[in-house]
């Protein structure tokens, strides 16, 4: 579900970047599929949505919705929770409940969000 406030952000965020971006509304409210070409290693695009829900003071989150631990999983069978937690924290990444998330400034989308699907596709080879 889209709002007014949802759609001028969104068109802030798209007149702003470089990306080839496209933003999809999802079943939530204020929150949006982020379609940008970044790509697993297989070939599949990067699931990554932002959430307008918070925008206190331009701020806005940047999340996976918990699809990259998951991938993990389908991947890899072996236990490395505590190599994933220092990674997150290292790269100054948040989890909750599988869900990675990044909280950023409007102004800073797009440097944030190639960081945040950068770190995604590291994730996908830690061992």
């Amino acid at each position: 579900m889209k709002t007014n406030n949802d759609v001028d952000i969104l068109e802030k965020i798209r007149k702003d970047t470089k990306l080839d971006i496209k933003f999809k509304p999802t079943k939530l409210k204020h929150i949006f599929k982020i379609e940008v070409p970044y790509f697993w290693g297989d070939g599949d695009m990067i699931d990554s949505f932002v959430n307008l829900k918070h925008n206190v003071a331009n701020i806005i989150t940047i999340l996976d919705f918990g699809v990259s631990l998951m991938r993990k999983s389908y991947h890899d069978d072996t236990d490395n929770n505590q190599i994933i937690k220092d990674f997150l924290n290292k790269n100054h990444l948040l989890s909750k409940n599988g869900n990675i998330f990044i909280e950023t400034e409007i102004n800073k989308f797009e440097k944030n969000l190639k960081n945040f699907l950068n770190l995604l596709l590291k994730i996908e080879n830690l061992k």
